[in-house]
């Protein structure tokens, strides 16, 4: 049974931390890098070039990344790109999933910018 994104949380602070050990600095550190990372960008790239195996590599990439940081929503749709991708078993449904991807990344990363912008 596929987890419902839609009922995640888009930043679990609380378990971010708690993954980091409780060191909210080095958290905060790895959240600000994710904001400036350009992983997201190259899998869409890679996705419009139809380079599925690339694609599949950044997808495994961000889904360990957001995983670690606890972007949960991010997380669950990364996971089914993966899974779509993996082997270009459904390559459709992967590129149907890319809009409303995009939506959620776009979430992510302004959940991201309020946090770190709460803590100057």
């Amino acid at each position: 049974m596929e987890e419902d994104s839609s009922k995640a949380e888009i930043l679990d602070l609380a378990e971010g931390r708690h993954r980091f050990n409780g060191m909210d600095a080095l958290y905060d550190k790895f959240l600000g890098k994710f904001l400036v990372s350009d992983s997201f960008k190259k899998l869409e790239e890679n996705m419009d070039d139809k380079d599925y195996e690339e694609a599949f590599k950044i997808a495994h990439d961000l889904k360990g990344n957001t995983g670690n940081l606890s972007l949960d929503k991010l997380y669950l749709e990364i996971c089914k790109l993966t899974e779509y991708l993996r082997d270009e078993s459904d390559i459709k449904s992967a590129e149907d999933m890319m809009p409303s991807l995009d939506v959620i990344y776009q979430d992510t990363l302004s959940a991201i910018k309020q946090h770190l912008n709460g803590l100057e």
